[in-house]
């Protein structure tokens, strides 16, 4: 973890930790993708945390800027009661 001995915010430069390439991020991203290596991370209390990172590649005769969101994959149980409509 980097410790800083001012208190309040700091910069943490945004590059991969494996590769060393920038990390592209919008304003308040904190789960990036390298473009380089593919590995992913995650901001967490101002330091970078490996994460699995799983992406689908954009068509090759695709038209206009390319985003990626963010999403995130977890099992879930859950049950349902039949509702009575009347």
């Amino acid at each position: 973890m980097i410790q800083s001995a001012v208190a309040g915010p700091r910069v943490v430069p945004l590059n991969c930790r494996a590769c060393r390439a920038p990390l592209p991020a919008a304003s308040n991203d904190l789960a990036f993708r390298c473009p380089r290596c593919g590995r992913g991370w995650e901001l967490e209390e101002g330091t970078f945390r490996a994460r699995d990172s799983l992406f689908v590649v954009p068509p090759a005769n695709g038209k206009g800027e390319i985003l990626y969101l963010p999403y995130w994959s977890f099992p879930v149980a859950a049950s349902a009661e039949p509702i009575d409509p009347t």
